[in-house]
């Protein structure tokens, strides 16, 4: 499913760096040093390229460079959630949390792409390794759950809150700690990470610490490393309010996938209202909670998404409590207890409602400096743990009161190191994660959704539900998660267009130039383009040159054909042009560029070909 009509699909201009690192690789030897820039105009870690040299390796296409390191990745995330899901819920529970996230329009869309946001394989992976170092009390186990942290960071810097829950599962349960393996697993680290970090130390470490630090280190005055610094950049009216609203917070990717890029200065002023929508948004939390239950196609998204939502935080709830059978109490200690209950009910609410003003009013307004917002959400995060050990005492004392067994103290026990694995990151993430951006919290999904299954197969039949309902609302979860953005446009295009698709009209524009060129036994020429961009795609040549229009059709034309494209301007064009590949309208698509330079076409270029929404002009003499 997620390779269907990979020929209607073209690299993502973000992994062009990876590609032809890759390839160099291959050619040269020489080792990867980074990858792409993220959404703060700094280097990211070279992981992608090495998940590529599968692909590479087995086929020519470099539209299929991605989804050999992607698969394998998918494969562990599933294995890594079965083997969780088995060892602290049971086989079937462990099958059913593999169908759903393995199926789930995320889940899919990962199974198919190394533009990352996070690692959820790794992250699983860190987490079952660290419940081994705790049922085994084998220190070697935390080497190498640290070990699988790292070379999920090589792959993304995103997973780094991940690392916050290894101290409070040491502090819950004390497992013992082994100095060899650690040194051991340093030294291997050190290998993998040298040519990053070589690569770092020639830049200051500015990248690393623009990234755990949230710092923009995007240069001003961009436009010096152009061709022409004088062009500016256009927008293109139509669809113009709905994809503003998404180049805020990135650039669109196949199939629904997630982005994150920042826009210019000036697109960000005229968005105040946008801006304004999504600070309100944000304030409910809405991104930070829900963000990663939003994907059925169902037309009630929205309640489908809470629905699920307190699914996982009523589980993360009953499976840190036993629950029991009513003792018999008389009837003062029922009132007392009842006063007290009530007492604390009042004050987790008041608490709550607190909390949650201030995070409103001063963390996530942007009133206090970042440093002190950080500190304050933090604090105050924590005091929201302290409200849920209360509500999870309350709820224990109200199944013991009707007679409800959950577990056993120590089922929950084993249990509450996922309740730790899911919890802790998520707040770290909940009080550091940049407003705007859900697409932080995607790589706790594996296990957001390892926890649901567990609500509909363990905890419900526990509360006494009926099994046949419990078996129909498995089915009905099941459905919610295969409906959704990926899986049914996938079905719907496999049947109408067969499993590899047709090719998209950018490949067969690159395809009738380089059949041109051949005719004429040329191997290099200098084309230019002019497409709908995002303005980041011109705005970061200014720190590596493969971010440019058209970056994406260069390396179609170099590693499909053959053919060096010699124009290396940042805008797409040059007074020197052989050809100009013309985009004549954005994109029918949410969250499509806009951008565009309105260069003029000199007299001596003629039109020779139209495919689709690109024309292909070549010129007649040579330019100056």
């Amino acid at each position: 499913m997620t390779a269907q009509g990979w020929r209607s699909r073209i690299p993502t201009f973000d992994l062009v760096t990876a590609i032809r690192a890759v390839h160099a690789l291959v050619d040269t030897g020489a080792l990867p040093k980074h990858s792409d820039l993220g959404s703060y105009a700094s280097f990211n870690t070279p992981g992608p390229a090495w998940l590529m040299l599968p692909s590479t390796l087995l086929f020519h296409d470099p539209r299929l460079s991605e989804y050999v390191g992607a698969g394998l990745l998918h494969f562990l995330t599933l294995l890594g959630v079965f083997l969780l899901g088995r060892k602290y819920f049971g086989t079937w529970c462990g099958c059913l949390a593999v169908v759903l996230y393995g199926l789930s329009a995320q889940g899919l869309w990962w199974a198919g792409s190394l533009w990352t946001f996070g690692s959820p394989d790794m992250f699983i992976w860190l987490v079952y390794l660290a419940s081994v170092w705790v049922t085994r009390r084998d220190g070697r186990f935390l080497a190498a759950a640290i070990g699988a942290y790292a070379l999920g960071m090589y792959v993304d810097l995103a997973l780094a809150p991940a690392i916050a829950l290894l101290p409070v599962i040491w502090l819950v349960y004390r497992p013992p700690v082994t100095l060899k393996p650690l040194l051991a697993l340093a030294a291997v680290l050190l290998i993998v990470w040298f040519p990053y970090l070589r690569f770092e130390a020639g830049r200051s470490f500015v990248d690393l610490r623009s990234q755990f630090l949230l710092q923009d280190i995007h240069q001003s005055h961009v436009s010096r490393s152009w061709c022409d610094p004088t062009r500016k950049l256009k927008a293109w009216p139509v669809n113009a309010r709905a994809t503003a609203l998404y180049a805020r917070a990135g650039a669109p990717a196949r199939a629904g996938a997630p982005t994150e890029r920042p826009v210019s200065e000036a697109t960000r002023s005229s968005e105040s209202s946008l801006v304004r929508l999504e600070n309100g948004l944000e304030n409910n939390f809405r991104d930070r909670l829900l963000g990663n239950f939003l994907f059925t196609r169902l037309a009630a998204q929205d309640a489908i998404g809470i629905v699920l939502l307190l699914s996982v935080l009523a589980s993360l709830v009953l499976l840190s409590v036993t629950g029991s059978a009513r003792r018999a109490q008389d009837s003062d200690q029922h009132r007392t207890q009842s006063r007290l209950m009530s007492r604390v009910a009042v004050g987790a609410v008041v608490l709550a409602l607190g909390t949650w003003f201030v995070l409103r009013q001063l963390v996530f307004s942007g009133e206090l400096p970042r440093l002190a917002r950080g500190a304050v959400a933090i604090l105050l995060l924590g005091g929201a743990a302290l409200i849920f050990s209360k509500f999870t005492g309350i709820t224990d004392r109200l199944l013991k009161r009707v007679g409800v067994h959950i577990q056993s103290v120590e089922q929950a026990r084993r249990r509450r190191l996922l309740v730790v694995a899911v919890a802790v990151p998520w707040l770290v993430l909940f009080a550091v994660a940049e407003p705007g951006v859900p697409e932080r919290f995607l790589w706790l999904l594996p296990l957001q959704v390892l926890v649901l299954a567990a609500f509909f197969t363990v905890l419900l039949p526990r509360l006494g539900v009926p099994r046949p309902v419990a078996w129909l609302a498995q089915a009905l979860l099941v459905f919610v998660f295969l409906w959704n953005t990926f899986l049914i446009p996938r079905v719907d295009a496999w049947r109408a267009d067969g499993w590899s698709g047709h090719d998209a009209a950018e490949v067969r524009a690159v395809d009738y130039v380089a059949a041109d060129l051949d005719k004429e036994g040329r191997g290099r020429a200098s084309i230019g383009y002019r497409l709908f961009i995002y303005p980041f795609m011109v705005d970061y040549h200014s720190v590596s040159s493969y971010y440019k229009v058209g970056t994406q059709f260069d390396v179609l034309f170099n590693y499909q054909h053959g053919i060096e494209n010699t124009d290396r301007c940042a805008e797409g064009v040059s007074p020197g042009d052989d050809y100009r590949i013309v985009q004549t309208r954005p994109m029918n698509e949410q969250g499509a560029p806009i951008n565009y330079f309105k260069v003029p076409l000199e007299n001596r270029f003629k039109l020779v070909r139209q495919i689709g929404t690109y024309r292909i002009f070549k010129a007649t003499q040579k330019g100056s």
